[in-house]
């Protein structure tokens, strides 16, 4: 899913920060674990219709084409 990426990479790239010299720069992306759990918990938030009432076509069609999304994948033997 490439909106809640789009969105973590523009809030991030638009904060400004204040730097190691002490000035004001953007700030960087998160990266590792911190940045992975950032947009799980965005796409888990976008994909639950109770928490994220929308009315986007583009997000509906998502949720349609994606049903079993955060669910547990069956147990195989």
């Amino acid at each position: 899913m490439r909106l809640p990426t789009s969105r973590l990479f523009t809030q991030q790239r638009l904060t400004i920060k204040t730097g190691a010299g002490g000035t004001e720069v953007y700030g960087n992306l998160k990266d590792g674990a911190d940045a992975i759990a950032e947009i799980e918990r965005i796409c888990d938030w976008l994909m639950d219709p109770v928490a994220c009432p929308t009315s986007w076509p583009i997000l509906l069609t998502i949720r349609a084409e994606n049903p079993m999304y955060g669910q547990a994948p069956p147990a195989t033997a």
